[in-house]
Order: structure tokens, then C-alpha cells, then sequence
């Protein structure tokens, strides 16, 4: 018979290398060891735990809790406590009562509208006026109109597209349509104060800004605002900028556009070192300080692509017709008869010149959609001089020139299907566009 061995504790102490080292041995039970079941539980413990399950049942108990009955209470139904108080319907209130609009408050509500159009020139205010009026005229006309439905569901393909936020995009739009017209806009001579820059340096310039914007691969949000700034510096400083200063502030415009669109926008020793080191990067950030105090940091000016984007989609454009588009789009910025028009006209320019080369057509009327009508608010009574400036401008880049940035970079990028390379281009179909003649030599006739 083997005698239970109380757990105990022994404590050895070895000396090795200097330490003391302190284990515990724990001594188990011998008998729980050796009666061990198949289970794996000991006998000991097994009985344990019925000893335990027997000391805590009592049948008296089971029995109650085995014919226990429940029943559904409606909630506070048995509360003696609680009063039944009289029901009393709820009385909607009254409308507040809007008093009737009086020659004062409605000079009142003039005034504010005119505070947002703070300097702006009386015809600028009038154009305007003339815009939003107009849109509304064509929209009307357009929703009373048979096919209505599909003016209402030119966003629906964006649908999907959660960034695009097609629930809001008309209301989007509207605004950006309208902020462009009412924060400083462009004239169509805002070239007139400089002295001794002219339209064909900025030619020059512009062509220069493509090279240096598709060499450091930047969005197309960036060159678009990189000339908006430029222009509008031109427009109110332009008397003060001579010759040597007019590649700094074209530089510099880029520079400012990089830091506001881009992500990873280029170092301002790459901006100074471009230009060969002409310009310090203290010049730089002095031209910069400058050209922001000018436009009173205003640089949320609207990009014409965003509004291009919407027209493609709402004409359901492939992505030769958007290429084309894109790169008419580019043309108009370059151009000093285009350069001065809203982003919004320009992307409906550029959109209905596209659809008159994809259709093969010489004539705007037989490709015009309603829906750049509905979009825009200009109609085709509006485009058709920017049309015939802009197929013009398409026709001339065939011609050799050392300034023809915009056209090398659509003719050889397969990014953009190299479009620049059609030869619809270079037809008699865009001279037909551009109302071009010519006598028997091939000389080009100006009018």
C-alpha cells in the first residue's frame, strides 16, 4: 500500500559559475497517478466533481423548475403604478409666417449678390448675368422638348463611380461654370498692358511650358492652371514685365500650378536649373510671392479638361474622339484668339471639332448634339467662330515650325493614340472647317 504524499516544495540551491540558482519540484500524488482512467481524468478527480454535482442537486428544486410556466405580459400592463392618461393628438405647428417681400429687402438681396462680384468691370457683370440666363433659356427649351429623358440622364454612366459624385454633378458644374466667369476673368485683349511682351512671344512661352511640363511628366491640371495663372498675372502686372523677366514668370506659374496639383511636385532647384540657371531660386520665390499677392491667392480657377471630361462622357465618346478632343482642348491655349475664352466654351469648342473629324463631316451643323447645348449653355451659334480659329490653328500645325510642342506630343505618344497623325487633319475637310482659301500657287488668302 502506498501512503498519499502531501504536495510539497523543495527548494535546491547549486552553486554554479557564481549564481545561486532556486527551483521548485513539485511532488504529486502518487495514488492520483496510478488510477489514472482511459479518459485521461483521474479517479480522484472524476469523484470530485460528483461528490460536488451531488451536493448541489436537489430534486425538490428540479422539480419546480421543470413545470415552470411563462406567459406573454403586455409591457406595463400589470403595473399598478401606472395612471392611464387621457390621449391628446399633437398639434402640428404653425408655418412661420414670411413676411412679403419689399422693395428693401429685395435691394438688400442685390447688394449681397453684387458683393461676390467685387471687381468685376460692368460688362463682365452683364456677361455674366447674360450667361446664366441663357443656359436657363436653352435648358428649358431642351426639357420641354420630346426626348427630355436624355438630358436628365447625361451622368449616368458615371453612376458607378462614387468619386465622380453623379448625384451632385449638374450642381457641380453650375457652379464651376459660373466661378470661372465671376473670378477675374480673362479679356479677350489682356495682353494689351504689357509693352513689350506681344502675342507671338507667348507663343514661344507656351510651347517652352509644354516641353518643360511633359518632361517632368505632371498631370494636365497642372499645365492648364500653370497658363490660367500667367494670363491673369499678364492681364493685371503686365505693364511692369519686360523681355528678360517673361520666361520667369512662366516658369515660376508652373512652379506654383506643380505645388498645387501635384502629389510630388518637382524641387525648385529643377525649375531654376531648367532655365540653365538663369533664373536664382531666390528669384523664384520672389517672382512667386509676387504673382500670389497679384491674383490675391486665388487659385482654384476651373480647369477646362474637368469640364471636357463630363462632355465625353455625356456623348459617350470613345478614346479616339477623347484623344482628339484632348488635343484640339491643348491647342486653345496656345492660341491668343482662344486663350482668353472660359474653360467651359473652350471643352465644347474642342468636342465639336472632334465630332466633325470622326464623322468626316466639314460642316458643325450635321454633328452637333443638343446635349453640349444642355451641358454648357452656349449654343451653336456660339462655337462656330472659336470652330473655324481652332480648325485653323489644327490645319497650320502640319506646317514645319520649331514650335510645335503640343502637336509632336500627340503625333508620337502612344498614350494618346498619336491622334496629331490623322490624316483627316490635313484634309480638305479641315480647310472647309477653317474656311481657308488659297490662290494657284498654294499661298493661303487672308482675309
Amino acid at each position: 500500500k502506498i501512503n498519499r504524499v502531501p504536495l510539497t516544495s523543495i527548494t535546491a540551491i547549486s552553486h554554479r559559475s557564481g549564481f545561486r540558482v532556486r527551483g521548485t519540484l513539485l511532488i504529486l500524488n502518487l495514488d492520483a497517478m496510478l488510477t489514472r482512467s482511459r479518459l485521461g481524468v483521474s479517479a480522484a478527480h472524476r469523484d470530485e466533481n460528483i461528490g460536488t454535482f451531488a451536493k448541489s442537486f436537489d430534486p425538490t428544486k428540479a422539480s419546480t423548475q421543470a413545470n415552470v410556466h411563462t406567459r406573454s405580459r403586455a409591457a406595463l400592463g400589470e403595473l399598478q403604478n401606472v395612471e392611464s392618461l387621457p390621449h391628446k393628438p399633437c398639434k402640428k405647428p404653425d408655418a412661420p409666417q414670411v413676411p412679403p417681400p419689399n422693395q428693401e429687402s429685395t435691394r438688400n438681396l442685390h447688394s449681397i449678390l453684387n458683393a461676390r462680384l467685387t471687381g468685376l468691370t460692368q460688362t463682365e457683370i452683364d456677361e455674366l448675368y447674360a450667361f446664366c440666363q441663357r443656359r436657363k433659356a436653352i435648358r428649358s427649351m431642351l426639357l420641354a422638348g420630346e426626348n427630355s429623358s436624355i438630358y436628365m440622364d447625361v451622368d449616368k454612366d458615371s453612376a458607378r463611380d462614387a468619386a465622380s459624385v453623379s448625384a451632385f454633378a449638374e450642381t457641380i458644374f453650375n457652379y464651376l461654370q459660373i466661378e470661372e466667369l465671376r473670378c477675374q476673368p480673362l479679356s479677350s485683349t489682356f495682353l494689351s498692358a504689357c509693352t513689350e511682351i506681344s502675342p507671338r512671344m507667348r507663343y514661344i512661352l507656351v510651347n517652352w511650358l509644354v516641353q518643360v511640363h511633359q518632361s517632368y511628366k505632371l498631370q494636365p491640371e497642372t499645365l492648364y492652371l500653370c497658363i490660367a495663372i500667367m494670363d491673369r498675372y499678364l492681364q493685371k502686372c503686365g505693364s511692369g514685365i519686360t523681355k528678360d523677366l517673361f520666361q520667369l514668370v512662366g516658369i515660376t506659374a508652373l512652379f506654383i500650378a506643380s505645388k498645387f496639383e501635384e502629389m510630388y511636385p518637382p524641387d525648385i532647384g529643377d525649375f531654376s536649373s531648367i532655365t540653365d540657371n538663369t533664373y536664382t531660386k531666390r528669384d523664384i520665390r520672389t517672382c512667386e510671392q509676387l504673382i500670389l499677392q497679384s491674383l490675391d491667392f486665388y487659385l482654384s480657377i476651373p480647369s477646362p479638361i474637368v469640364f471636357l471630361r463630363r462632355i465625353s462622357r455625356a456623348l459617350e465618346a470613345d478614346r479616339r474622339m477623347h484623344n482628339l478632343s484632348k488635343y484640339f482642348l491643348e491647342l486653345t491655349i496656345q492660341e491668343y484668339d482662344l486663350a482668353y475664352l472660359p474653360g467651359n466654351l473652350k471643352a465644347v469648342v474642342a468636342a465639336c471639332l472632334s465630332l466633325a473629324v470622326c464623322a468626316h463631316s466639314d460642316k458643325i451643323d450635321d454633328v452637333w448634339n443638343e446635349k453640349l447645348a444642355y451641358i454648357s449653355g452656349y449654343s451653336i451659334d456660339d462655337v462656330r467662330g472659336p470652330v473655324r480659329i481652332l480648325a485653323k490653328a489644327v490645319y497650320r500645325q502640319n506646317s514645319p515650325s520649331k514650335y510645335r510642342a503640343i502637336y509632336d506630343k500627340y503625333r508620337l505618344d502612344d498614350l494618346y493614340d498619336k491622334v496629331a497623325a490623322l490624316p483627316q487633319l490635313r484634309s480638305a475637310m479641315m480647310e472647309a472647317l477653317a474656311d481657308l482659301k488659297f490662290d494657284e500657287d498654294g499661298t493661303e488668302l487672308v482675309a
